[in-house]
């Protein structure tokens, strides 16, 4: 039915598909991940908006007692992200945080992560955009007592960090990714990078990496890490040039560096914690800076109505909203050339 009309039975078909996954017969489940599967790889792009509210309920299925689900799931999942619009990542990276999360299956823990590593690799600059909110979740789960959690969480932290776009810490990466393994690790991953001389200018992503080391390393016992962790956060901070990379660290960094400044005894220590603050709040803003506003949906879902005008009678309001939370990620993320948009769009506006 769906080959024959098209997205126009993709509603009524992604409905069925969700009761079926809700349901308690195994082989009305796997069949329902099966048509789910043929439904992403036959459609292609076409098919995402139905399919990727879905996404829940495929890391649900991971999970699943009966075997045969549990693969039909990974598979659907794969296929869909296969052919995922980079521009929708943001959508898609609340689920898979979801799934992430502690009181979940570690089956699902084990998919989440899987996704969104393969997501480094064909939604790079999305994943370095959303660093900041990826390193908690994966310090959490790499604190997993399932070891198939944490091999995931070890393989989505090496293909995540790679996209940084820094090169000064791109050797560093094996020893930041340990420090969230073994905190333990924190002081010698502290005297590696305390001794490099950073050159690139620094932006959000590598510093979205590097905060949570100076934080632990500000709050150290040791006086010579508190200064060292002070002294990367000097070095780094001159190198920031938009200061809205920096801004969104400050609440994180600051009361630390205040810390360090007015209660260690060594007047040396306390001098560079001094220096590091001042020169992280000139690259801030000194903490006045609000977060860009970003695109709001609703505006852009009724600017691609009217842009569409006539036409827009014949793309139902799934493929509009769709289409309209991947214009506003092209709009946060300053991607504005007009033929992007176009390519990026015809595919969920057309069929």
């Amino acid at each position: 039915l769906v080959k024959k009309n098209g997205t126009a039975s993709m509603t009524p078909a992604a409905e069925a598909i969700a009761k079926a996954l809700e349901s308690k017969d195994a082989a009305e489940k796997e069949n329902a991940l099966k048509a789910f599967a043929a439904l992403a790889t036959e459609l292609g792009k076409p098919s995402e908006p139905y399919l990727v509210p879905l996404t829940p309920l495929l890391l649900q299925r991971a999970a699943d007692k009966a075997a045969p689900v549990r693969e039909a799931a990974t598979t659907a999942a794969k296929e869909l992200f296969a052919i995922l619009n980079p521009y929708s990542s943001e959508v898609v990276f609340q689920y898979l945080y979801a799934g992430m999360a502690q009181a979940c299956n570690w089956q699902t823990k084990v998919l989440a992560l899987t996704l969104i590593a393969g997501m480094a690799k064909t939604a790079p600059n999305q994943v370095a955009a959303a660093l900041s909110d990826m390193v908690p979740c994966f310090t959490d789960t790499m604190a997993d007592a399932k070891p198939q959690v944490k091999e995931a969480t070890e393989l989505a932290l090496k293909e995540c960090f790679a996209v940084n776009g820094n090169r000064d810490i791109q050797k560093f990466l094996p020893a930041l990714i340990g420090c969230i393994r073994n905190p333990a690790e924190t002081a010698d991953c502290i005297h590696q990078l305390a001794a490099t001389t950073f050159v690139q200018q620094v932006e959000g992503p590598p510093l979205a990496i590097i905060v949570p080391l100076l934080v632990r390393g500000l709050r150290d016992r040791t006086t010579a890490i508190k200064r060292k962790s002070a002294v990367i956060i000097d070095n780094m901070a001159k190198l920031v040039e938009n200061p809205h990379d920096a801004a969104p660290f400050l609440p994180k960094l600051i009361p630390e560096l205040n810390k360090v400044s007015e209660d260690v005894a060594d007047p040396e220590c306390r001098k560079v914690a001094s220096k590091a603050h001042d020169t992280l709040m000139r690259c801030g803003g000194e903490g006045k800076l609000t977060a860009p506003k970003k695109a709001e949906l609703s505006e852009m879902q009724k600017r691609l109505s009217e842009a569409l005008g006539a036409k827009a009678s014949a793309v139902d309001e799934a493929s509009i909203k769709y289409a309209a939370a991947a214009m506003c990620s092209m709009y946060d993320l300053k991607h504005y050339v007009p033929s992007f948009w176009s390519n990026n769009l015809k595919p969920y506006l057309l069929a």
